[in-house]
């Protein structure tokens, strides 16, 4: 699989698949395990953008990943266990996908691709 394989900027696959697609793409890749903490404290913890914990909105969160982003080449970010966040906080994965697909518009020519992986029929994995 290729990034120009994905059907949108933000797609649902399997996590196997999101794996793989880690391992193979030539572009920076952006992993972040969402977990027990809210998404944006994972983000900023896992991608190192600031301390977890801290007063972090959408607005935050996509200007540091604009600033880290820009000017580079293509990228793919990885929110791996979102079928996890889908079960327990929707709105928050809601909020994730508006907000990753609004950042992939900015940084045009530069191109980002958001995956959210997980396990269960949403994903393709009955």
């Amino acid at each position: 699989m290729e990034l120009e394989d994905l059907h949108a900027v933000v797609s649902c696959l399997p996590a196997a698949a999101a794996e793989a697609l880690e391992r193979s793409v030539r572009a920076t890749v952006l992993h972040v395990d969402v977990d027990e903490a809210p998404v944006l404290d994972a983000i900023a913890r896992d991608l190192g953008l600031g301390e977890p914990g801290g007063t972090w909105n959408w607005d935050a969160i996509s200007d540091l990943l604009w600033q880290r982003l820009h000017g580079g080449g293509d990228a793919l970010l990885v929110l791996a266990r979102a079928d996890d966040l889908a079960a327990r906080r929707l709105q928050e994965l809601i909020d994730a996908t508006g907000a990753l697909r609004d950042l992939s518009r900015t940084l045009q020519p530069v191109r980002l691709w958001s995956v959210l992986a997980g396990e269960g029929p949403a994903f393709g994995v009955e």
